[in-house]
């Protein structure tokens, strides 16, 4: 078996590779990857979809609705515009249909809801990501026993605009490495068999949150190679026939992970591309394998966004850009772990996304709960194009806060919308950490002092600060500039003072 792991896994796979390597048979690479959503493949699949949307807007349910709409954006479609009612408004109009207490069922709905360009803070009246965020206990997402929900739930709010730095997002990426299988993969309940499907989204899901352990990914890719079939394709659980599911994540998992699908081939020569290309069935559809044809919707949806090199989250539908300026805070971030009577730089982009440059002034602002704290001014925006802006935040107690950061303050400028001009940000700030502080709080003579005297000088050391000291330090004494004597002093608690002890003797006369 012959595989390609570009810049990943390098030396740490030289001895699994020297018993894989056999000759490759001749083959025709795979076809154009990624497709363009032109590609007959993809406008073949999409026909597909359509066809079984039913009369209520739905492909499938509730659940497929959603990954259908992923699909359907990821090819570059109005999902607003698929069906009358459309599938859009059938996920707003049905959110009964979702499990409030099930983790799973809000990331998923989210995606969607992110995908179709909508807001998931307020669609069809509910909150969801608050409501996903409500099943956070502090430590991970959902169940405290499975870990799926926490592959999804980081791509969720990543795809509804939380920060990758944000404690939810770095918390739960803590979680999921820490139940990470010694053959490198996950299941989607913790430390059970290692499964295809969940290692890739929990490499999606790391790649979203910023990639923080190289070593994670080059293990999770590992367990992947040794998982591949002879027929390009893959597995859920090892041994078990290729199917388009687990074919359709592993590529998105790949192209998360900087790694080219159509290099990775079995010992017969196929990648897992082509292995899923062989699924499509003549109406389009894509079969869950060779020789079973089950829930075509599902993997149809699934193998959509694969096949054009997306990675979850997709790429939303972003329709057409208005003709007016439209300024939105895309991003904000805090670049250091935030502590009461620290300074802390909040790094917010400023995007114009209408189609309309802004030649006028217009000020920024960041709140801290409500409050005003700083704010910065910018001489205009082309169109298309965004700008980051630095905020300073002197917070003065320890606590959660909201942060927000609004652009066009005082509607300056003449938008296409003018309710999307504000972004937030939740945080933490802690108290300082606790330090050892020396001063010098006296400095005494007991006497008058003359030339050639030895003269006693009494200095008192004070550690002010919340730490003590267990090693010994040097106090030293200066006379004008230069160091007189020296005397160890052997620690110092917190709070505590002690007097040190000098002995000079002047030579001359003065000050």
């Amino acid at each position: 078996m012959k595989k390609s792991l570009g810049k990943h896994l390098g030396m740490f796979l030289v001895i699994s590779l020297l018993a894989l390597l056999l000759p490759a048979a001749s083959k025709t690479k795979a076809a154009d990857f990624p497709l363009a959503s032109g590609d007959g493949v993809i406008v073949s699949a999409l026909d597909y979809l359509s066809d079984v949307q039913e009369a209520n807007g739905s492909i499938g349910g509730l659940a497929i609705s959603s990954w259908a709409v992923m699909a359907i954006a990821a090819a570059g479609e109005d999902p607003h515009q698929w069906g009358s009612p459309s599938i859009v408004s059938y996920l707003s109009d049905n959110p009964d249909q979702i499990d409030w207490d099930k983790a799973t069922d809000i990331e998923r709905a989210i995606m969607g809801i992110v995908a179709a360009g909508e807001d998931p803070t307020d669609f069809g009246g509910e909150d969801y990501v608050s409501a996903l965020k409500s099943l956070y206990d502090g430590a991970q997402i959902g169940y405290a026993d499975t870990v799926n929900d926490d592959f999804w739930g980081i791509l969720a709010l990543i795809a509804a605009g939380e920060s990758p730095s944000s404690a939810i997002i770095q918390n739960t990426v803590d979680f999921i490495i820490w139940v990470q299988n010694e053959d490198g993969g996950w299941n989607w309940e913790v430390f059970e068999e290692s499964d295809v499907d969940d290692t890739a989204a929990a490499i999606m899901a790391l790649v979203a949150a910023g990639n923080p352990d190289p070593d994670v990914i080059d293990m999770a890719l590992l367990f992947l190679m040794n998982m591949q079939n002879e027929d390009g394709g893959f597995p859920s659980l090892y041994g078990a026939e290729s199917n388009s599911a687990s074919d359709a994540w592993v590529i998105s998992a790949l192209v998360a992970a900087g790694e080219d699908p159509t290099l990775w081939e079995s010992g017969s020569g196929s990648s897992p591309v082509e292995n899923l290309l062989s699924l499509q069935d003549s109406n389009g559809s894509f079969k869950k394998t060779a020789s079973l044809s089950a829930n075509p919707e599902f993997m149809t949806a699934y193998a959509i966004p694969a096949l054009l090199g997306d990675a979850y989250p997709v790429t939303p539908f972003a329709g057409t850009p208005p003709e007016e300026a439209d300024l939105i805070v895309s991003d904000i971030d805090v670049l250091s772990t935030i502590y009461v009577d620290d300074e802390t730089v909040v790094t917010a982009t400023i995007k114009n996304i209408g189609g309309e440059d802004i030649d006028t002034s217009f000020r920024v602002r960041l709140y801290a709960d409500g409050d005003s704290i700083d704010t910065v001014t910018l001489s205009g925006l082309d169109a298309d194009d965004d700008v980051e802006v630095e905020l300073e935040w002197t917070p003065d107690e320890a606590g959660s806060y909201t942060l927000t950061v609004v652009a066009d303050l005082d509607d300056d400028i003449d938008e296409d919308r003018e309710d999307n001009n504000e972004e937030t940000l939740d945080v933490e700030v802690e108290a300082p950490p606790e330090e050892a502080d020396l001063i010098v709080s006296d400095i005494d003579v007991l006497s008058t002092i003359y030339v050639d005297d030895e003269t006693v000088v009494t200095a008192t050391i004070e550690n002010t600060g919340d730490e003590g000291i267990s090693d010994t330090f040097q106090v030293s004494l200066n006379i004008n500039g230069s160091s007189i004597a020296l005397a160890p002093v052997s620690g110092l608690d917190a709070g505590a003072s002690l007097p040190v002890e000098f002995k000079w003797t002047p030579l001359e006369a003065g000050e």
